[in-house]
């Protein structure tokens, strides 16, 4: 499901938490592989076979290579939104594209809001600080943030615009599903 309608605030919290059933699912399906699988072999179950759920549909058997990607980028979009959705009560509708898709990862209907999101381990991991904070400089947006987790602090060189609101979210930012 690469592109999502947030209608409501309510949207968004369900949303949420069918990332976290999806997960907890996943979870499950991974202690029975360590029981079951070791070495190289349980290696080659993680990385080729469907153990996990899809974070948007908790059914929908997945890799777990990509549940994890997608899970945290989701998480990451969802916190994003949530914050555009505190700083611009009146931006409802918003599109997610957590998937590949064109656009941005969240964007308000007449474009005047958008932002770019994702999870990695590190935010110069493939440029993708870097990149991201390229094309939203190139963009005609009135309001525009990066968003993004990673559990590293220390980056080198955080870019600087002030017409890019930078925001690096936490673990709890991420978990959280109410909008306030």
């Amino acid at each position: 499901m690469p592109t999502l309608q947030i209608n409501s605030r309510e949207d968004l919290s369900r949303l949420h938490l069918e990332v976290l059933t999806a997960a907890r699912k996943t979870t499950a399906n991974l202690q029975r592989l360590l029981t079951q699988h070791h070495g190289i072999d349980l290696i080659h179950e993680l990385r080729f076979t469907f153990t996990a759920f899809s974070p948007f549909d908790s059914d929908e058997s997945y890799n777990v290579v990509e549940a994890i990607n997608q899970s945290f980028t989701s998480l990451v979009s969802f916190a994003g939104a949530k914050l555009i959705l505190l700083s611009h009560p009146n931006a409802l509708p918003l599109q997610l594209n957590v998937g590949p898709v064109a656009g941005y990862d969240i964007q308000n209907t007449d474009g005047s809001i958008i932002a770019e999101c994702f999870a990695a381990v590190t935010p110069n991991n493939n440029n993708k600080l870097a990149n991201d904070f390229t094309r939203l400089q190139e963009a005609n947006a009135e309001h525009k943030y990066l968003f993004f987790y990673s559990p590293t602090t220390n980056y080198r060189d955080p870019p600087q615009d002030d017409t890019i609101h930078v925001i690096q979210l936490t673990l709890d930012q991420l978990y959280q599903p109410n909008v306030g």
